[in-house]
């Protein structure tokens, strides 16, 4: 099976969702010698030293300027490009606007959508 795992956020600065990416990877990797992996990561930043991934894992470097359109445009095609069965992503909500493959998103935090009118 081909995963394609969003885990661009890897170089911001420690956050909840940084942890859980950081970690997710991290076990996946031990655990999983079969599966191919294509982690999506920032172009501009590297993996943290600690993560050493598995050989069937590799990154895929990308440049995502305007995340909105790259998961309307961007994402769909690319998953396409790498005969994906299935996604994840470390992002709230944050999937392909069509898809073309079994996807998981993560739901780190939902204050934002109970108490809009306090959040923003």
């Amino acid at each position: 099976m081909r995963i394609v795992i969003d885990a661009q956020q890897l170089a911001a600065h420690l956050t909840g969702t940084d942890r859980l990416a950081r970690s997710a990877l991290r076990e996946l990797s031990h655990l999983d010698s079969e599966n191919v992996y294509r982690v999506l990561v920032n172009a501009h930043a590297e993996l943290p030293p600690e993560l050493a991934l598995a050989p069937n894992f590799r990154t895929v470097p990308l440049q995502v300027r305007r995340r909105a359109v790259w998961l309307v445009q961007g994402l769909p095609r690319l998953l396409s490009r790498l005969g994906a069965d299935a996604f994840f992503s470390f992002h709230n909500l944050s999937g392909p606007a069509f898809r073309r493959c079994r996807t998981v998103v993560t739901v780190l935090d939902l204050v934002p959508f109970v108490h809009q009118q306090s959040y923003y």
